[in-house]
């Protein structure tokens, strides 16, 4: 029992004790291991040193001139970097010189410290407080490993191993090249021999160091962003492409440089297949303009497995810009048209049409269904956009239909707009006619406007036209007037061509027309459709009958639908 307390007692007061300096390099030696590890994990991460000072005063420089280069404000990080490295030091030195700085009991404390220090910056980059690398270099990096290396650096020169800094490696070299007894035997010169290790060891700690953070971030694994996902392959026509559900984004290019993209709240698929002989490119619905043509000798089929309606997709179609310089067409004037119910046109949306130059695609975007046929258009137009036309008569207030088995639109500067399938080319002319006498206008109603539209085509006759549609255009500020806050109906009608002035106009479909005024002046643009109409030539004009001045047909306020035509604009 006195024996065991006697050793317990020898063991106690050889903590008490100093040091023996025979083997304190080898403690000294990991901890340039250790620096060259650190420095290059804080660097990577942050751009600044933890303990080589040198390069965070150039770093400090730097920033007067406002560099390094993406990083104007490296010089702060820098200048915290050298601060904690300097309280560190004075710390170090102040608190171990008290404690005696060779004892074991305050070595022992001293290296507790560094290594806690090292964990918590490690702890504080794993849980996220501290930004690791990929993120902004910019943000506040762990100033407890400056801290750790001031303490390292200062118990080195108190160990009196003053030829092994384990901050810098300068002077190392110097010491080196400096030493009379360089090439001596290995047990002849110890100082050479620890200078050297300590360029080896500081050395091998920067390079695992930086293969460590490449290869698994093993310090700043929280922060790194993950690695981009690879495009998916280039989809053939015919695949089956799967469709990710969620409102997750499926993003998918093809072989030809069409795109796909969409998000659905399902799990889908969807197909695209070519169409070699599509509907001629210049039957286009929607748009005016310049004669439309196909800038490519096929269309695409877009079918989803379920036709589904609750998407929010676009297309993009690729263009060639020098095929299209070729032909003198801009890109502002490319378009994507989609085939319409009918099958006789390419309908276009203006609202939906995006052309990205840059990628050289014209896209049709807000659509909620892909289902369909779509093809790219263009035209010579000066003028991007609509093109409408002048009334009047002459070359340029001509609006030409080619003819054929689809349907060509045509707007004029006011909203009229005809609509016409024609198996031949017709051509066409709008007047205006000022003066509208009271016995033109069928009783019980008023005309809307001052004027009639007076319509001349190349083909009277009208054996060929297999489709004509009038759209007219209606000023709801004028209805409102005549209605004096009652309901109203807004009816077209026409009479031939060259008919007396006494001659009234006949209402071309008394029930096929209508809505309450209440619906119309909610409207944005409303507009009158007469459908189905025999023969274009002729003098239109739109007529408004009040609420009790003739008996409706239809309760005021439902929307009426016949089968010559509608009211569009109206509310449901």
């Amino acid at each position: 029992m006195g024996s065991f307390k006697m050793v317990q007692d020898e063991k106690t007061s050889n903590l008490s004790h100093d040091v023996k300096n025979s083997l304190t390099s080898i403690p000294i030696l990991l901890c340039c291991f250790t620096a060259g590890l650190i420095d290059s994990s804080t660097f990577n991460a942050w751009g600044v040193f933890a303990t080589m000072q040198t390069g965070n005063m150039v770093i400090m420089g730097l920033g007067a001139s406002h560099q390094p280069a993406g990083h104007p404000r490296a010089w702060l990080q820098a200048l915290v970097a050298i601060f904690f490295f300097f309280f560190g030091a004075l710390f170090t030195a102040r608190v171990t010189t008290f404690l005696s700085p060779l004892r074991h009991t305050t070595l022992a404390f001293s290296f507790f410290i560094q290594t806690a220090l090292l964990v918590t910056a490690a702890a504080l980059v794993q849980s996220g407080v501290i930004p690791g690398i990929g993120h902004c270099v910019e943000k506040a990096h762990a100033p407890s490993n400056n801290l750790l290396a001031a303490m390292q650096s200062v118990t080195a020169r108190q160990l009196g191993l003053n030829e092994i800094p384990t901050t810098v490696i300068t002077s190392v070299l110097t010491d080196l090249g400096n030493d009379g007894e360089l090439f001596a035997g290995p047990l002849k010169n110890w100082k050479r021999n620890r200078r050297f290790l300590a360029v080896v060891c500081i050395l091998l700690g920067a390079i695992i160091g930086g293969w460590l953070s490449r290869t698994g971030n093993v310090y700043f694994r929280q922060q790194t962003p993950a690695a981009p996902a690879e495009d998916p392959p280039l989809a053939k026509f015919g695949d089956v492409v799967p469709i990710a559900g969620r409102m997750e984004r499926t993003d998918q290019d093809f072989v030809d440089g069409l795109v796909i993209d969409l998000f659905s709240p399902s799990n889908r698929t969807f197909t695209v297949t070519q169409n070699l002989r599509p509907l001629a490119g210049n039957f286009v619905s929607g748009s005016t303009g310049g004669t439309f043509m196909a800038m490519s000798n096929y269309s695409y089929i877009i079918k989803t497995s379920d036709q589904a309606q609750d998407l929010i997709a676009k297309v993009e179609l690729p263009y060639d810009p020098v095929t299209l310089a070729g032909a003198g067409i801009e890109p502002a004037n490319t378009y994507v048209g989609r085939l319409s119910a009918d099958r006789t046109s390419w309908a276009i949306d203006e609202t939906r049409r995006n052309v990205h130059v840059s990628e050289n695609k014209t896209r049709i975007v807000k659509m909620e269904s892909l289902d369909g046929e779509f093809i790219l258009l263009a035209r010579r137009n000066i003028d991007n956009a609509n093109v409408f036309v002048q009334y009047g008569f002459g070359e340029t207030r001509t609006a030409n239909f080619s003819g054929g088995v689809g349907v060509q639109e045509v707007e004029f500067v006011d909203g009229l707009r005809f609509s016409v399938q024609s198996a031949d080319p017709l051509r066409l002319n709008v007047d205006l006619k000022f003066g509208v006498a009271k016995e033109m206008v069928p009783s019980g109603m008023q005309s809307l406007y001052a004027f009639t539209w007076v319509v001349n085509t190349t083909n009277a006759q009208n054996a060929t036209l297999a489709k004509a549609d009038v759209i007219f255009p209606i000023n709801q500020a004028l209805v409102q007037k005549m209605a004096g806050g009652g309901g109203a109906k807004v009816l077209p009608a026409k009479r031939p061509l060259g008919a007396p002035g006494t001659k009234a106009f006949e209402v071309m479909n008394r029930d096929g027309f209508g809505g309450a005024l209440k619906a119309l002046a909610s409207s944005g643009g409303a507009k009158v459709r007469a459908a189905g109409v025999e023969g274009l030539d002729g003098e239109y004009i739109l007529l408004v009958e009040t609420a009790g001045s003739v008996a409706p047909t239809k309760p005021a306020g439902e929307t009426r639908e016949g089968k010559i035509g509608k009211v569009s604009g109206e509310e449901d």
